[in-house]
């Protein structure tokens, strides 16, 4: 079954739809005279407030089933649990029942996950948790809806004095409710006995979290842990840093190189176990320690974070392992291309189908197959991640056409995944539907787990993939609205999701139709280290201390959280690293069209720690403040810290400077 800790993310509930799932269906003789079949299934409701509101009325508890369409063992429960009459008939006379889409409603996931997919959580009227668990089949789960019915208010009762602080803060590798509350207590008592002491922010923390990342490596098949082994590329990028910066040449620099080299390289190959060698594309994660036993479903989010780590890597260590990385993730971008993208409208899709009986035939019986089904939702995350990853393909295999299918997205996400078309201002919603779904309105009628479109509003996590894809598409076309885009949408997130008292930002924000943990605000540690690393790169393009100073608030917010995330909190060391050794590059030229060649080479230089900003005789304000002169050669200045370099007037000169400064010992 589906097992992965989530890391977090804005909604109001309007009116709950009966779900018309025609997968759910059960076939029973009808005694009429007309002898039809009775179409019998569990009647689904959506979450909302009407449902628990329903559940206080008829004194019952909820079943809540968090699902997803890609999710194998979701399609197993649906068929051999909640098509069984048995169930069925219980479920309807003893229970309210929620089903959710974990993709459409993150915000619900990350509150109320048990450990993997699909969840079965019981609920009391309120939201409180009764009892959860993963996949159940018939028996169990028959076992189950009769305990918590028959003993229903003594458990709600017990339950709502367990939880009446519950802050819905869910720390990696914490199971049941009890140990969620116990541990966001202690993390709050610890953070108000230090919270008068002066947080400094250094390397001690990435050294730290760089150690996870030894102390975790499998280093007979890569990767990190035991079994199951899920992508995580976050590591995998602070593996490829470590190694990048550590270029001198004494023993010591030398060791650290080896070492990361060796934890980077064996990982990005033990992945290739999840590799799709025949259509391309990865499988979302490994059943097995060894990286052979694929579990079949492809998402858009770990595809697009992919193809960044096998190009970045291909940049770093082509010397050792030649075009291999480049190929694949050429490849990946190529099944994207096919699979996962909606030609005519230019736009991503979120995932394809686990069918394991499909992946397993071969090229030639593979034609014969229909392919696993896609779901076309068009969610404004996970669209803004490939987007950045088909920019950093544009630049690194130098390709315009990987660009030019980025910004495509980009505008189709203006026009139809703002809150106010056309507009960052008022940010982005989470999803939208594709233009066949919209045409018909089959899919928010009859598709599996669907949930009210119109009651939910955009998450954290949809503005700030957006604010990094805004900054990625101006430094490779340098086209300044993409950049006054990305302050708009940067004062659109401080102003609906920021906790001045935490310095931190939510998930989402608090509405009066909330029900049950969503009350509670979730300060997610891998949302808030990727918004501290764009405020990072705003402020290298900006100069405007506010992004500093927002940045190094988040950072400090979340000092003492990272140990409880281990290798998982490498996005925060990478955002910390970003911090702490930002490097601004500039690059000083008549005009733009005179600089692409350069320009695009700078860009692909490997260092997530790099701004690239271009500025030309149109920028008088700029060269006259930092005192750049424009001369007919361009010229290029790398700065760090409060330190500038010489002026260059070469690529060369430009790698050779760029290699001393990141070997810069901290």
């Amino acid at each position: 079954m589906e097992q992965k800790t989530q890391i977090k993310k804005k909604s109001k509930n309007k009116k709950n739809l009966i779900l018309n799932n025609s997968a759910n269906i059960q076939f029973k003789k009808n005694p009429s005279k007309t002898g039809r079949l009775k179409i019998q299934q569990i009647n689904w409701l959506s979450w909302g407030k009407s449902s628990f509101e329903l559940a206080k009325k008829e004194n019952k508890p909820i079943l809540l089933d968090l699902s997803a369409v890609w999710c194998h063992w979701c399609h197993r429960m649906d068929h051999d649990t909640y098509e069984n009459p048995q169930v069925i008939d219980i479920v309807n006379s003893k229970f309210v029942a929620v089903k959710v889409d974990i993709d459409r409603r993150p915000d619900i996931r990350d509150r109320y996950n048990f450990g993997g997919f699909p969840t079965t959580a019981f609920l009391t009227d309120t939201g409180k948790v009764i009892t959860g668990y993963t996949y159940l089949p018939k028996d169990q789960m028959l076992h189950l809806l009769a305990q918590v019915s028959t003993f229903y208010n003594s458990l709600k009762t017990e339950a709502e004095a367990k939880q009446t602080s519950m802050q819905a803060k869910k720390l990696n590798n914490v199971g049941n409710a009890d140990e969620q509350i116990t541990a966001y207590k202690q993390v709050t008592a610890y953070k108000q006995v230090t919270a008068e002491k002066e947080i400094t922010l250094s390397y001690n923390t990435v050294n730290k979290i760089s150690e996870f990342l030894t102390s975790n490596f499998d280093s007979t098949f890569g990767g990190f842990g035991t079994q199951p082994k899920f992508p995580v590329t976050e590591a995998v990028e602070l593996a490829l840093l470590q190694c990048s910066k550590n270029t001198a040449k004494d023993d010591i620099a030398l060791a650290a190189n080896t070492k990361y080299t060796e934890i980077a390289k064996q990982t990005l190959k033990g992945m290739l176990g999840i590799f799709d060698k025949i259509e391309g594309g990865f499988f979302r994660y490994s059943v097995t320690q060894d990286w052979a036993l694929p579990h079949y479903e492809k998402m858009a989010e770990s595809n697009a974070e992919l193809i960044r780590n096998y190009l970045n890597a291909h940049q770093l260590l082509r010397e050792s392992v030649g075009n291999e990385f480049k190929d694949i993730a050429i490849q990946t971008l190529t099944y994207v291309q096919t699979t996962l993208y909606d030609a005519k409208s230019k736009v991503f899709y979120a995932s394809q189908d686990a069918d394991e009986e499909y992946y397993k035939k071969s090229k030639e019986q593979r034609k014969k197959l229909s392919r696993p089904s896609v779901d076309k939702t068009i969610f404004t995350n996970l669209n803004a991640q490939m987007i950045n990853g088909f920019l950093r393909a544009s630049v690194v295999l130098n390709d315009k056409k990987y660009s030019e299918a980025a910004l495509a997205a980009l505008s189709y996400l203006y026009k139809n995944n703002a809150n106010k078309s056309g507009n960052v201002s008022a940010g982005f919603i989470h999803y939208s539907l594709g233009r066949k779904e919209m045409k018909d309105n089959k899919y928010s009628k009859n598709k599996l787990y669907s949930s009210d479109l119109e009651s939910h509003s955009g998450l954290l996590i949809d503005q700030v993939y957006m604010l990094c894809a805004l900054l990625g598409a101006f430094q490779v076309t340098q086209d300044k609205e993409y950049l006054a885009d990305a302050e708009k949408l940067s004062a659109y997130i401080k102003s609906n999701f920021y906790d001045k008292d935490d310095k931190a930002f939510c998930d989402r924000t608090i509405s009066k139709e909330d029900v049950g943990y969503l009350q509670f605000p979730d300060k997610s540690l891998s949302d808030n280290s990727l918004l501290a690393d764009c405020l990072v790169r705003l402020y290298s393009f900006t100069a405007k201390e506010e992004y500093h100073e927002t940045a190094a608030g988040i950072l400090k917010a979340f000092t003492h959280d990272f140990t409880h995330y281990g290798f998982n909190a490498a996005g925060y060391a990478l955002a910390l690293e970003h911090y702490l050794f930002p490097i601004k590059i500039v690059i000083v030229a008549k005009k733009k069209n005179q600089v692409e060649e350069l320009l695009n080479l700078v860009l692909a230089a490997y260092d997530p720690r790099k701004s690239v900003k271009l500025l030309t005789l149109e920028d008088k304000k700029e060269l006259a403040e930092y005192g750049y002169t424009v001369e007919s050669t361009p010229t290029i200045y790398i700065c760090y810290g409060t330190m500038c370099s010489r002026p260059m007037k070469s690529y060369e000169e430009f790698v050779k400077e760029f290699n001393r400064i990141k070997a810069i010992k901290k």
